[in-house]
């Protein structure tokens, strides 16, 4: 039984990925929510971007509150505030393990910050602020003094929607052999892997953690084990013509050349490593967006990064948004008062599934790289 409370708000605790996020702090460029494709247009001031994500690395300040939103609960009667908050880290400082306690730090100073000011009653944590390496799936951060109310990673939902997506397509293409999977042993990749092989499905693997893939087998029924084997090597999963990718490496020519033709490939990788450049030279493939959800009902949210959201005629949204954000928005509307961090507990994704379509929450159109796919539509559609 889950203990619960009224919650008042929540933050979501992210980052900024690309350089060209840079420009979203100004509002002329708000259109870049809309359509973030658009941001090539501003390649010929790219430099100037570099330069303040330099800058960022290099400064003291420590995040920006960027977004400030409602969210309707129990049917519009009471409304949560949600807040978004990007520390001044972008994706490509986490290259650099000696700034790793001081990213640490500009999280811990952001949730203090949300926590004491801004009020809110739940932290959700964003991208690579969760990473294993980091912050342990944001246990480091629950653990720290001054903490006081849950911290959620969202990952329990992003492995259920990930899932939901598997079937989906898996089932629309007709497909019956085994599922490619790079980065089977993230919490996801796991959660991911133990529901759908309840299921029946199989899942090469490819990974180099041998302790950890053998720790996550030892967790399916002894019966069943067979339907998780590991690859050592990256063209063993070239047998496969259906990729679900889950990790930013390997990239490039080496991904492309093990994809092979006509290949379907589902990806959650925040970033995606089967970039719109290289999709281009292997328009064979078919790839899909995945990780992703539909915006609850009477949403306000309009800070999306790199998600395309929508301003509807009566002030609302649509669109898609990352679900480890909508296991915030549970988390804080259901009151639910533990920590969700560290591994994903699979008896939980069913609750999280139920309680996500009670609030409108589903799969959104299928998308690559934001895009929607031709013939395609959601559930919340049909």
């Amino acid at each position: 039984m889950r203990a619960v409370k009224m919650n008042k708000g929540f933050v979501f605790i992210a980052h900024y990925v690309e350089v060209w996020n840079w420009w979203l702090n100004f509002r002329i460029f708000s259109f870049l929510h809309r359509r973030p494709e658009l941001h090539v247009w501003l390649l010929p001031f790219w430099p100037i971007a570099l330069l303040a994500s330099v800058w960022y690395l290099l400064g003291k300040k420590p995040f920006n509150v960027v977004d400030t939103y409602k969210v309707n609960k129990d049917g519009g009667l009471q409304e949560l505030t949600g807040h978004t908050i990007l520390i001044r880290t972008f994706a490509w400082h986490f290259a650099f393990a000696n700034k790793f306690p001081q990213i640490r730090e500009r999280i811990l100073m952001a949730a203090v910050y949300a926590q004491n000011e801004l009020k809110v009653d739940v932290i959700g944590l964003g991208a690579l602020t969760k990473a294993e390496w980091l912050t342990a799936g944001g246990k480091w951060l629950s653990e720290q003094d001054g903490i006081r109310v849950p911290v959620v990673h969202g990952d329990t939902a992003t492995a259920w929607f990930v899932a939901e997506r598997v079937e989906e397509v898996y089932r629309r293409f007709g497909f019956t052999g085994p599922i490619a999977v790079i980065g089977p042993t993230s919490k996801i990749g796991r959660a991911v892997i133990l529901h759908l092989v309840a299921k029946g499905y199989e899942f090469l693997c490819y990974t180099d953690s041998a302790d950890r893939f053998a720790a996550i087998r030892r967790e399916i029924p002894g019966h069943k084990q067979n339907q998780m084997r590991r690859a050592t090597v990256l063209n063993e999963l070239s047998q496969c013509g259906f990729w679900l990718i889950g990790k930013a490496k390997p990239s490039g020519s080496a991904l492309c050349n093990a994809i092979p033709r006509g290949a379907v490939v589902i990806n959650f990788s925040v970033p995606d490593p089967l970039t719109p450049r290289w999709l281009s030279r292997r328009p064979d493939i078919r790839h899909f967006d995945g990780g992703l959800t539909t915006l609850p009902l009477g949403c306000t949210l309009t800070f999306g990064m790199r998600l395309p959201v929508r301003t509807l005629p009566n002030g609302m949204t649509d669109g898609s948004i990352y679900a480890c954000w909508t296991g915030t928005v549970l988390h804080a509307i259901l009151g639910w008062q533990e920590h969700e961090v560290g591994e994903v507990k699979m008896d939980e994704l069913g609750q999280v599934a139920d309680e996500a379509n009670k609030l409108g929450i589903c799969l959104p159109v299928p998308t690559s790289h934001l895009r929607s796919l031709p013939g395609t539509q959601s559930k919340a559609q049909k």
